[in-house]
């Protein structure tokens, strides 16, 4: 976060000199990296924000999910989670993932892009997870994950609990 107070500095000194040779420099480049990144930041520190919110049972139609044993109940949780929590922030990293981009093919540093690739080549979902998944109805599927209640992000934890004390 430190580095938020020299990137503003850095973005109001090169103001001055914004003539065509460094708006087109890896320099200004690598501006526009940090740039995109901080803004990608900032959005995801908004979106977990939500994941203390505990869901309004009463708000929530059970008799589909109460049928499911605790495995599958537990993947359609996390899996409602992870989804919500990626669309949140869906612009900004698509707006990030541009900028790594063209900075790599601009300067042909690939160490942002490998990093990147690095950070988010882990995956939530498991193989016994997406089985669980696979073999739902899609129908009974989508309309339970289509509650307005999921949303907002959730604490993931409570919203289990939650459905465990109703089974």
């Amino acid at each position: 976060m430190h580095y938020k107070k020299i990137l503003i500095s850095i973005l109001i000194s090169t103001s001055f000199y914004s003539n065509s040779e460094i708006i087109n420099s890896p320099y200004s480049e690598g501006l526009a990296l940090a740039e995109s990144y901080i803004n990608y930041e900032k959005k995801v520190g908004e979106c977990s924000s939500y994941r203390h919110r505990k869901i309004n049972m009463d708000n929530i139609d059970t008799s589909w999910i109460s049928t499911l044993d605790q495995k599958t109940m537990e993947a359609v949780i996390i899996f409602i989670h992870s989804s919500e929590q990626d669309s949140c922030s869906e612009k900004e990293r698509g707006n990030y993932v541009i900028t790594l981009v063209n900075y790599t093919i601009k300067t042909k540093d690939r160490t942002a892009l490998d990093d990147w690739l690095k950070l988010h080549k882990v995956i939530i979902e498991t193989d016994s997870m997406r089985e669980s998944l696979n073999k739902l109805n899609p129908d009974d599927f989508y309309k339970f994950v289509s509650n307005p209640e999921f949303k907002k992000g959730f604490d993931v934890f409570d919203a289990i609990d939650k459905f465990n004390a109703e089974m």
